[in-house]
Order: structure tokens, then sequence, then C-alpha cells
């Protein structure tokens, strides 16, 4: 029996695996499930659900010594701790791609080269800046946020932030932000929707990772072990650790074991 989906009275997305472990999620849009990284959480839960279904054989199969079982189960864990690594690797790479068409879409223009006009009319605007009392500056921040006609000011404070106190640049570089997201509505709305989709993703891989481990046996599968098992994958695979609740130090230090234990093992 593989994972069932059903919905609860909350319309929320239960994911069942045949174990009775519940994944809960709020319920997606088909298309947002099977694309980008909804179906990586997919691919996930298919891998877990897999490997239940084939650990479940293996226990019941009366000819196997408890010794055996666990000798024919360690393959089957290992491949399903990476997939279930890989795809939360995969995801953090979507997150990451979406990140750079959001810098693209509120990057502030660079001058070009010997466009004296522009430098001489962005050097005017911030002695005039500087010139301006704190109230007038709380003025023109207001009258910035309110619209896009001052967009020429944002444009030459946000080339050369350094004379700008911390506050007044959170302020000018939201307005600049939303005026180019209003210039760009299909690109804006489409980042929000994909980024709402990878959070929903990372949600249900923790869980899905919580499930795999917790199904386990803990004494021959420790949570060190767990990791060593993720990071002698290849890159793909041992890139997504951080979903099994590890951070950097314990991988720092699983993999420097890993290092001396090949250094000194015998040719």
């Amino acid at each position: 029996m593989k994972s069932t989906e059903t919905l609860n009275a909350s319309n929320e997305l239960e994911i069942r695996f045949a174990n009775g472990a519940v994944v809960r999620q709020t319920n997606l849009m088909k298309q947002d499930r099977q694309s980008g990284a909804g179906h990586y959480f997919g691919a996930a839960v298919d891998a877990v659900s897999d490997y239940m279904e084939a650990a479940a054989a293996i226990v019941l199969d009366d000819n196997l010594s408890a010794a055996g079982r666990v000798r024919k189960l360690e393959p089957l864990v290992i491949a399903a701790l990476r997939t279930v690594s890989a795809c939360a690797a995969e995801v953090e790479r979507v997150a990451a791609a979406l990140d750079g068409r959001y810098a693209a879409l509120v990057a502030v223009p660079e001058l070009a080269a010997g466009n004296f006009a522009d430098t001489m009319k962005d050097v005017e605007i911030r002695q005039w800046w500087r010139s301006r009392s704190i109230a007038e500056r709380g003025d023109t921040l207001r009258a910035i946020q309110a619209g896009p006609e001052f967009q020429r000011i944002e444009l030459a404070l946000l080339r050369s932030p350094v004379l700008i106190a911390d506050h007044e640049l959170q302020v000018v570089r939201s307005a600049w932000d939303k005026a180019k997201c209003d210039d760009n509505p299909s690109e804006s709305i489409d980042i929000a929707a994909e980024r709402a989709v990878v959070e929903w993703a990372r949600r249900g891989l923790a869980q899905v990772a919580g499930v795999l481990v917790a199904s386990l046996d803990a004494d021959v599968w420790p949570a060190r072990r767990i990791l060593a098992a993720v990071l002698a994958g290849n890159e793909r695979q041992s890139a997504g650790y951080r979903v099994f609740g590890f951070g950097a130090l314990d991988a720092a230090a699983v993999s420097r074991e890993q290092a001396q234990r090949a250094a000194t093992a015998p040719a």
C-alpha cells in the first residue's frame, strides 16, 4: 500500500503513508503541485512511499534473519534518504533562480560609461538630499511612498546609498521595488506565486524527511549514520542534508570523519 491523499475537514491535503504517518499540507492547485518546487515534493513523497512498501515486504519475509533484514533494508534506506535530500536541494535551486529573477526585476540601472549628464544629475540630487533637514527628508520619504513620481530621486539615492540613513534607504528601496513590480505585473505575480510553492514544498519536505527518519530503527540508523549516508552520495544527493535537521557544523564534522577514514583505509 503506497501513500494515499485525502482532504480533511479544514480542506488540508493529508498524505498518509503505509505505516500510518501523515503529512499535512495546504491544498495547492494541481498545476503548482506538478511543476517547479511542487514536483520535487511529490518526488520525495513517492520515494518514501516506495521505500515503505519495499521495507514492509522485507520485514514480513520469514526467510530472512534479523541481521538479514537489516542488510537487505540498508541500500533501500540509503536510496530513500538521498532522494529526499536531492529533492530538497532542487527546491533550493528553484528558490535561488526565483531570487535571481526578482533581483533582475527590481535592479537599479547602472550609469553607462560616459553618461555625464545623468552622472551630474545624480550628484545634484544627492547634494540636495544632504541639504534637507530631517523633517524635510521625512516629508519627501512619505511622498516617495505615496506614488512613483519621485523615481528619479530614488534612482540617484540607490546608485550611491552610502550617505543615506538605513531607515531612509529601506523606504526608498521599498518604493523602488514596488514601482518596478508594478511596471511588470505579470513577472511579479509569477515570482510571488512560485515562491509560495517553494515555501509549500519546503514545509512538506521537512515533514516527509521526518516521516522517513521516524520509520527507521534508531539503533541501526542513529542521526550521525543518516547524515553520513546522505553526505556519501553524489553532489546532488548530498546537497539537501539540511532537510533532515542537520546544520553546517554537523555536516563538516561528519565529512571530516569520512575523509580521515578514507585517508587511513588500507590500499
